[in-house]
């Protein structure tokens, strides 16, 4: 083979190996893709409180304990200073009174919750304070307490120990029952006495650890 021949030779197996390398580099070049799009949406907390029936043994317009009968369903889901017994500055209360309202608590949200009560005396307790009896009642669970002992604050339950579970479109009920005592040692000294308690319904996530 004479050296012009041996020359093109070579430079057609050098050509062949450029175009190797060609096609191989742009096969290891080839790709694809999948595209996932995860859309998150946080759940709610929702709830409702109503007031379901509401009973009241008070004074009438001449001056007698009578008994009233409401129930006609009212909410209280937003902060209000509306009294839950439905009692108005005009309204003295006196030895023998008696109030309780049932109360239902809705969920609405996307999570189950738990609930518990606090209630807060509002100033100092005084001698109208210690002759009102407060009863809180659940299907299961019965407590009578004294406002008068209840100091700054008083819980009804917790987070970790509710006094219900509720799940979702459930309802959980439970009642307030306020009792004025009828105690001769200390009548007199209650008359003219004002005081302001507020409740706390509070309701918490309600997960497997609960």
């Amino acid at each position: 083979m004479s050296k012009r021949i041996r020359a093109i030779s070579l430079c057609c197996v050098t050509v062949l190996c450029c175009l190797a390398l060609i096609v191989g580099g742009t096969y290891a070049l080839f790709s694809d893709s999948v595209n996932v799009v995860n859309h998150l949406q946080s759940g709610e907390l929702k709830v409702q409180l109503w007031r379901d029936e509401l009973s009241s043994t008070l004074l009438s317009d001449q001056g007698l304990l009578t008994s009233v009968q409401d129930n006609v369903a009212k909410e209280f889901t937003k902060a209000t200073n509306d009294n839950i017994f439905g009692l108005s500055d005009e309204v003295k209360v006196v030895p023998g009174c008696e109030f309780g309202a049932k109360f239902s608590l809705k969920n609405n949200g996307d999570v189950a919750i738990c609930f518990y009560l606090e209630f807060v005396l509002q100033g100092e307790a005084n001698k109208l304070a210690e002759q009102l009896q407060l009863t809180l009642k659940t299907d299961t669970n019965t407590q009578t307490v004294m406002l008068g002992n209840l100091g700054e604050k008083y819980l009804w339950g917790n987070a970790s120990s509710p006094l219900g579970n509720v799940l979702l479109d459930g309802v959980g009920t439970f009642t307030v029952q306020l009792k004025f005592v009828d105690d001769d040692e200390v009548n007199n000294e209650a008359q003219g006495q004002q005081l302001t308690v507020d409740m706390i319904v509070h309701a918490v996530q309600l997960t497997w650890q609960n």
